[in-house]
């Protein structure tokens, strides 16, 4: 099926870079809410005579949140960072998996099949996990620590455990605190925590990436056939197949579903070693990740690692669909603009 896919044009990577930087801000902004929610089921458990139970409701836990810790301002602590952090990962992760790309594709001659689209992603996912995780890191840390209205009424549900994080105990938890706050816990290294698991998630946007790929080019088949059927012209049977907005979000959607299904407890170990620290109570704080892997298993069983999988669902089906289907969008208009102004100079 794939050889009867025309080869796409070389790709700009710094287009690209720009367009996946530019769609993944807008999925952000759109879907933060969801982002804060999550990483608060990942690490919220509350006690009752010193065993753990888990608010498991999605929407209890909004309302909750919001009620404790001063409005819905809650559910956009860490936007900051995090748009850095979204704008510097989509940036680099597009630049050099279109990079990458081009370059298979100019000396293959074709498009990269799933397994060569997997290598790509996973090459260009493990650079940006290297050089962007301590801007995560911090931001996980701000959705996750409680503040002093929420710590105080935590501690009337314990009977026992150490006070949480006390360095971050007020209603305003900024990015300097909160980087103090991890540098004064574990050094330098302390923002590169959850960087094993981190790496293994690079195979998250590489599955979805992969994924993502062969969808298109089923589309793209499906249009093949049709242009044939229809008894195009050898010019224009060669040209490359454009997908519709539509067809690009379904796409982006299936892509994302399979990926996070597949690579979900990774996220939730990656969020544990993240948020803890040397002062948490002994239940949250891990030696790492096979600590925190057979503790998981141990103390809240299998369960436990898909821990608010709806809301993450939910959030990452519809941020990747609008992630992708931007950045399709403004490349193509970008390679428009591009062609009218070669055309403009010609005349």
């Amino acid at each position: 099926m794939a050889s009867s896919v025309p080869v796409d044009d070389a790709a700009s990577a710094t287009v690209d870079a720009m367009a996946g930087a530019t769609g993944a801000l807008l999925a952000l902004l759109t879907t933060y809410p969801l982002m804060t929610l999550n990483a608060r089921q990942h690490t919220d458990r509350r006690y009752v005579n010193d065993n753990p139970v888990t608010r498991s409701n999605a929407v209890t836990e909004m309302r909750a949140l919001v009620r404790e810790e001063g409005g819905v301002g809650a559910l956009y602590r860490g936007i900051k960072p995090a748009i850095v952090g979204t704008v510097a990962s989509q940036s680099v992760y597009n630049f050099f998996y279109s990079a990458l790309r081009t370059f298979y594709i100019k000396k293959k001659r074709q498009n990269p099949g799933a397994l060569s689209s997997l290598a790509i992603a996973s090459c260009a996912g493990s650079i940006n996990v290297v050089m962007t995780i301590p801007i995560w890191t911090i931001v996980t840390k701000m959705q996750t620590t409680r503040t002093a209205k929420e710590l105080e009424e935590r501690q009337k549900e314990r009977s026992s455990g150490e006070r949480a994080w006390a360095l971050l105990r007020s209603a305003e938890i900024g990015f300097r605190a909160t980087a103090r706050g991890i540098y004064a816990d574990a050094g330098v290294r302390g923002f590169w925590q959850g960087v094993v698991p981190a790496l293994v998630m690079v195979s998250n946007p590489a599955l979805q990436y992969a994924f993502y790929e062969s969808a298109a080019d089923r589309f793209k088949a499906i249009r093949a056939r049709a242009r044939r059927r229809r008894g195009a012209s050898n010019a224009n049977a060669s040209r490359p197949i454009a997908l519709t907005a539509a067809e690009v979000f379904v796409a982006g959607a299936l892509a994302k579903i399979a990926a996070t299904l597949l690579t979900y407890p990774v996220l939730l170990v990656k969020s544990r070693l993240q948020a803890s620290s040397k002062s948490d109570d002994s239940a949250m704080r891990y030696d790492g990740t096979i600590d925190a892997l057979r503790r998981i298993v141990r103390e809240e069983g299998y369960g436990a690692f898909y821990r608010g999988m709806g809301t993450k669902m939910t959030q990452t089906v519809f941020a990747s669909a609008l992630m992708f289907a931007a950045k399709e969008e403004i490349v193509k208009a970008t390679r428009i603009a591009h062609a009218k102004m070669l055309r403009a100079k010609l005349r």
